[in-house]
């Protein structure tokens, strides 16, 4: 057989190791050999956590929830008041954490990071935010077509009038709960006043708001940004009709004329961007000037929406 030089060859894949052996000074030979230790590989990232959620059912406590990450080793719950700049944390090591000693009138932003082990698996990303409450009873899921007059602490159904007055604390979208269909009508109460913060309203194409009202009172919705926190609202998929604003209709205490008796947006020293996709604004009557109302808008976008049998005038 052919002799060849003494030396040794290492051969290296990402699959396997082999070391091909040549005897010093003999013949070819050769010995192929496994090795016992692999390449190292890279830690893994671990999937950004879904699904989170707060509720409250006792003042100045959140219940969070959210789906468990495979192979996390623990969780960092991070939430602050919507005002705050730091944020303060918990480190559960489940995917469920109570929250305790907040302000049950403040608002909170939360949001969630699954722990890695710090050798095979790193952190994930941080979670959606969500905001919410520590205030028993908190929804701003419509569960009545009542007219409810708005309570800190609701210990029954949620009405129209309460699920905005949360949603415009905590910029939330009010919706309504699965099967509840037909007509609003906020005679008991008047307009849906909301001088918080930016808010939406989804009536997922099953809900009418009216106001049958015969004393002056009305008006549908009226937002008054009188602390300039209101920096966008968003009206879908809903029919707002029968409304009718007056000379001695109210803004905040002050005479508010016969404007936007469906909906009147009057902020005066900042702009609002106002979205409206999909409404129907039908039968409405402003007495001084129109049923639309926006004293303060900034981008306005109308998309799919039906205005027909409005009218100015007595």
């Amino acid at each position: 057989m052919k002799k060849i030089r003494e030396r040794s060859l290492r051969l290296e894949s990402l699959e396997d190791r082999m070391l091909l052996a040549v005897t010093a000074g003999g013949f070819e030979s050769a010995a192929a050999v496994c090795a016992a230790d692999p390449l190292p590989t890279a830690a893994v990232q671990l999937e950004t956590p879904t699904g989170l959620d707060a509720t409250c059912t006792a003042n100045n406590t959140l219940n969070v929830t959210w789906n468990a990450v495979s192979n996390a080793s623990s969780y960092t719950v991070y939430y602050k008041t919507t005002t705050a700049a730091s944020w303060r944390s918990s480190s559960p090591a489940t995917n469920s954490v109570t929250l305790r000693g907040l302000v049950a009138k403040n608002a909170y932003v939360i949001k969630v990071v699954a722990n890695g082990d710090g050798v095979n698996y790193t952190n994930s990303e941080e979670s959606d935010t969500i905001t919410s409450m520590p205030t028993a009873g908190f929804s701003t899921v419509v569960t009545t077509l009542d007219d409810i007059a708005v309570v800190e602490s609701p210990t029954g159904p949620i009405s129209l009038r309460q699920a905005v007055y949360f949603a415009s604390k905590t910029g939330n979208t009010v919706t309504f709960a699965e099967g509840l269909e037909g007509t609003i009508d906020l005679a008991p109460y008047g307009h849906i006043n909301s001088i918080g913060g930016s808010f939406g309203i989804d009536g997922d194409n099953r809900i009418t708001v009216t106001n049958t009202a015969t004393n002056g009172k009305g008006r549908l919705f009226l937002v008054y940004n009188n602390n300039n926190q209101i920096t966008s609202i968003t009206l879908k998929n809903i029919v707002l009709t029968g409304a009718t604003a007056t000379a001695y209709e109210d803004i905040n205490g002050s005479d508010g004329g016969g404007f936007g008796s469906a909906f009147m947006l009057y902020s005066p020293d900042s702009r609002v961007d106002v979205t409206v996709d999909n409404v129907t604004i039908t039968d409405c009557v402003g007495t001084a000037n129109g049923t639309f109302y926006l004293y303060g808008v900034g981008n306005l976008n109308m998309t799919n929406c039906t205005i027909r049998g409005n009218r100015t005038g007595s």
